[in-house]
């Protein structure tokens, strides 16, 4: 009994770190991101858009985090529906993206409610990695990072190009395809650390286990 009081204790332990971690780089990301985007666009970088960047990450994360905290309760099938839409990539770049916009510009702007929703479609998928005898290749968690970078670079580029189609010019597309890329970039790290624990590679390898 009391073992098991202990392997519970240390599964909790092991998700808040994994959550704090995933937080931290989350929240570096959408500074880094924000500071690059406005390099890029030859912008001054101002406390409230680097503010709303790091709110922003951490909105996401921590909306992850969450869900999985709350399938522990005992919630009803529509309000678990209910959280398991705001915290899917759809529901999530709809929050993160009202949350910005009201920071911001004082109100939520539709158009970049409907070019965030667009630009989750390059994001499908961006964790995906090759899995070999259950175990990921090196060079498959390689591709998934890179892979990661050029989604997030491709969805800066395609939420920029649909508001400037409705009429909202935020930023040069190049300026918020440079944010992507480097949000991806950082962010990627902690995604990486958290598959890598998913599948209990963290743990030395077994003799004669090739994992490259």
């Amino acid at each position: 009994m009391v073992n098991n009081k202990k392997r519970i204790l240390l599964k909790v332990l092991k998700f808040l770190l994994l959550v704090a971690t995933d937080i931290s780089f989350n929240v570096a990301a959408g500074a880094a991101a924000v500071a690059v985007g406005a390099y890029v666009n030859g912008s001054p970088l101002t406390q409230l858009a680097l503010r709303a960047g790091m709110k922003a990450a951490a909105t996401k994360s921590g909306s992850y985090a969450f869900i999985v905290l709350i399938r522990f309760a005992n919630l009803n099938i529509a309000a678990y529906m209910l959280l398991i839409i705001v915290s899917s990539m759809f529901g999530l770049a709809v929050l993160v993206t009202a949350q910005v916009s009201d920071m911001v510009l004082g109100e939520v702007a539709t158009p970049l409610l409907v070019a965030a929703l667009v630009a989750t479609l390059p994001l499908r998928g961006v964790v995906e990695v090759e899995t070999y005898n259950f175990r990921p290749r090196l060079c498959s968690l390689f591709q998934g990072y890179l892979k990661m970078i050029v989604s997030y670079a491709s969805s800066g580029f395609v939420f920029a190009l649909v508001a400037h189609c409705m009429g909202m010019n935020i930023c040069a597309f190049m300026a918020a395809a440079a944010a992507g890329a480097i949000y991806g970039a950082v962010s990627g790290i902690s995604t990486t650390i958290n598959f890598l624990y998913s599948v209990r590679l963290l743990r030395p390898p077994d003799e004669n286990e090739d994992i490259v």
